[in-house]
């Protein structure tokens, strides 16, 4: 998916995405200079590109989500809502900006992220910003508002200004 600009009103129960709402069981998904201005409310799983995902691998680059509003009853992000991925995210280039991010487990990139990647190369986030709000009770992150990895994980090259980061308890990253 590429060379999109999204500037839109997202309204579900579940899985609500600026691009892309469901993304289940993909062998391999790339995003690529995508741009979303938007404003997008779920009860479960909302993110600035993609709600849902389960994949075996993603990735995305040269893409901004910015000035959204990003909201849900649990997992949200500004990239991704909820991403299970056998090899992880590979992220290049990538900004979430002025952009508020509410709920529990939420994150400047996504609200949730479980991976078994084995390999460093494909599992990294380079290069990306998260300058913005991320509001939550519990779980919250400037990168992941909670990760789980079964196998190694590397992180190189982010940078993460929060202008607030607010919650009750922390289990995110960065």
């Amino acid at each position: 998916v590429e060379n999109i600009s999204v500037a839109t009103v997202v309204n579900a129960e579940a899985r609500a995405g600026g691009v892309v709402g469901l993304l289940s069981y993909s062998l391999g998904v790339s995003f690529k200079n995508l741009s979303v201005d938007s404003t997008i409310t779920a009860v479960s799983y909302a993110g600035g590109i993609v709600g849902y995902s389960e994949s075996f691998s993603l990735s995305i680059e040269n893409s901004k989500v910015s000035g959204s509003n990003i909201t849900a009853e649990s997992y949200a992000g500004g990239f991704f809502g909820y991403v299970s991925s056998s090899e992880g995210i590979a992220s290049s280039s990538c900004e979430s900006s002025s952009n508020t991010i509410t709920g529990p487990n939420a994150g400047g990139f996504a609200g949730y992220l479980i991976t078994s990647a084995s390999d460093t190369t494909s599992d990294n986030i380079i290069s990306s910003n998260n300058i913005g709000n991320v509001e939550v009770p519990t779980g919250i992150g400037g990168i992941y508002g909670s990760l789980y990895v079964s196998v190694q994980y590397s992180a190189l090259d982010f940078n993460v200004t929060s202008n607030n980061v607010l919650a009750t308890t922390f289990n995110g990253f960065a």
